[in-house]
């Protein structure tokens, strides 16, 4: 399978923060992978993708896709994705925030996206444990949730995410989103 890359959030090589020589963050970044497959069908397809820390507490969007994020299909299909609308605040974010963070839905395939260790104001995240999240909205209100963590600031990691579907018929309807992993890297 061809790897693709999406451009929107490149891995960024970060330098730690020193102060009074101390280093106060970590470096390197995280990738996510993922396996995207469309389904021939209305009220689907969308995805988000963002991080925790490990009190549950939002980081930062990675990706999310157009319709829910800059053309308002939070709003107007709520379902979609109420679990990222709701962690992101996303009636809070100004219009540049949601168009940095979102892009077209794509072509079924293989997908790696980066996440730079920062938060939303732009600042490193200290070392510690971090959910990476994918949402994803099968058909109207049936959805899986991917969750998996890594702990950041010690040596490379890898982990590989669980799903979680809305209902029991929710995973009947298809795989939009697949193969879910992470890996850390100093």
């Amino acid at each position: 399978m061809k790897k693709r890359t999406v451009s929107l959030l490149l891995l960024l090589t970060a330098a730690s923060v020193v102060v009074f020589g101390q280093s106060q963050a970590p470096t390197g970044g995280v990738s996510i992978s993922f396996r995207f497959s469309s389904l021939a069908r209305m009220a689907s397809n969308q995805y988000a993708i963002w991080i925790e820390d490990e009190n549950g507490g939002f980081v930062r969007t990675v990706f999310v896709t157009d319709f829910v994020a800059r053309r308002g299909g939070w709003r107007f299909r709520p379902q979609a994705l109420p679990r990222w609308t709701n962690a992101a605040h996303v009636g809070d974010v100004s219009p540049s925030e949601i168009d940095a963070m979102s892009g077209a839905t794509p072509d079924d395939g293989s997908y790696r996206v980066s996440w730079d260790l920062r938060d939303l104001r732009g600042k490193v995240v200290p070392s510690g444990t971090y959910r990476y999240l994918i949402e994803a909205n099968i058909y109207w209100e049936n959805r899986v949730l991917w969750s998996g963590t890594l702990q950041i600031g010690n040596g490379p990691q890898e982990s590989h995410a669980t799903a979680t579907f809305s209902s029991p018929d929710a995973e009947q309807m298809g795989a939009v989103i697949s193969d879910v992993a992470a890996s850390y890297m100093p």
